[in-house]
């Protein structure tokens, strides 16, 4: 039931463990598991990691955090009209 993952940065796609599992993270990495939860073959991401994936060494995926971006651009000046 493994599938192949997307080039991903290490970091973001850790070997999923008993310590670290993370439901969506698991789904994430394994379409294949979320797949079988659909058609009931098995109940959980969690349930199929006991299972299955703790042995078949199965990774998590975590979505990079966005960036934040400044909401004032260099070299503007926020203005606050009141209008009362």
């Amino acid at each position: 039931m493994k599938t192949k993952t997307t080039q991903t940065p290490l970091d973001l796609q850790p070997l999923a463990t008993v310590e670290n599992f993370d439901e969506l993270a698991y789904l994430r990495a394994n379409p294949d598991v979320k797949a079988a939860i659909e058609s009931g073959q098995v109940n959980s991401g969690r349930e199929h990691f006991i299972y299955h994936g703790k042995n078949e060494g199965r990774h998590l995926l975590f979505t990079p955090p966005l960036r934040k971006r400044s909401k004032v651009k260099k070299g503007f000046k926020t203005v606050l009209i009141n209008t009362h």
